[in-house]
């Protein structure tokens, strides 16, 4: 029978040109390491690869915003036990100020260490972290208490950080929770002798000591606190100038001050430990992608170094076969 040899000769030429094209994606493989280079290597598989690349991604940000938070809420943690230590001091100081066998000598001590004190709360309360104050609330650029006796300058703001995308949690603690009295509850007490001292939190975030005689009317003394550090000062005052009953009244401002800051402690100590078990879990979801990934655009090297041998083996005989074909005569395909 009749051959057309112009057929075969394209059919073998495209064979060839196949089997080099099967030979050059699969060096391409082992050179990359990947068996998807694009996605005509395969639509499914290559959709599947980026979309896991989309999650890993999103993954590395949430790590770094936890690892963010984390920074951060370790720098509040650890300026609150300062704070607390500090609070713990002036409770010491301060019963020992009021007890009635101290002369004035050592009052004055008590008072200049109270000093002391009250300067070091206002450093911590003005405390940055990488540049922002920690505890300004929104206005992360603004000093919250530029002075002892100054009303607090931030905003109640609470930055919150994403942790999955759904989740988030809170990394600051406001200046006006920690320092002011926003939350003292207006309340009295009556001396040991019968005298009466009136608390009442002002707007401001102040706090108003009002000092009454025995009749319950007479005022005797007015006490503005404008914030925890002021507290502290006034206290030293107070020991200083033997005014005991002016002391004994700033003792309030001192256990609320207490209260505050161990409230402050558990709530922190618990973000850290949310915060420790969120980056188990994106350790975890991170491996189970990574892993997906790699099954879906990893080459197996073996496999495609067998591969290669099997398409060069093959691409031998195509050629082996071509050159027997077309050594033959015209006369060979006319028989």
């Amino acid at each position: 029978m009749r051959v057309n040899t112009n057929i075969l000769y394209n059919q073998i030429v495209d064979s060839i040109a196949k089997k080099n094209k099967e030979i050059y994606d699969a060096h391409e493989k082992i050179t990359k390491l990947k068996k998807l280079n694009r996605p005509s290597d395969d639509v499914t598989s290559y959709f599947k690869a980026s979309n896991y690349k989309l999650k890993l991604s999103n993954i590395e940000q949430f790590k770094r915003n936890v690892n963010y938070a984390n920074g951060s809420l370790s720098f509040v943690e650890t300026q609150l036990n300062d704070l607390n230590d500090s609070i713990d001091r002036v409770i010491e100081l301060m019963i020992l100020g009021l007890n009635a066998t101290e002369d004035s000598v050592s009052r004055n001590a008590i008072a200049q260490e109270l000093r002391h004190i009250s300067d070091f709360v206002l450093g911590i309360s003005n405390k940055t972290y990488e540049g922002n104050y920690i505890f300004a609330g929104f206005k992360t650029d603004q000093k919250p208490f530029p002075s002892i006796n100054s009303l607090y300058l931030g905003d109640s703001g609470q930055i919150n950080v994403s942790l999955d995308g759904v989740s988030f949690i809170n990394i600051n603690v406001t200046g006006d929770k920690l320092f002011s009295f926003n939350d003292f509850a207006s309340t009295s007490l009556t001396t040991p002798d019968n005298k009466y001292i009136y608390y009442n939190a002002q707007a401001d975030g102040s706090l108003k000591i009002e000092i009454r005689d025995v009749d319950n009317t007479t005022v005797l003394k007015t006490i503005d606190v404008a914030n925890v550090m002021d507290g502290i000062y006034k206290l030293s005052e107070a020991f200083r100038s033997d005014d005991l009953i002016s002391a004994r009244a700033l003792t309030e401002v001192v256990s609320y001050a207490k209260n505050k800051i161990v409230i402050a402690q558990t709530e922190v100590g618990t973000k850290l430990s949310r915060l420790e078990k969120q980056t188990e879990t994106l350790d975890e979801i991170d491996f189970i992608y990574k892993k997906l990934l790699s099954d879906v655009q990893d080459a197996d090297v073996a496999l495609v170094a067998s591969q290669i041998a099997s398409i060069q083996a093959s691409l031998e005989a195509l050629r082996l076969s071509a050159a027997k074909i077309f050594s033959q005569s015209l006369l060979d395909f006319l028989r």
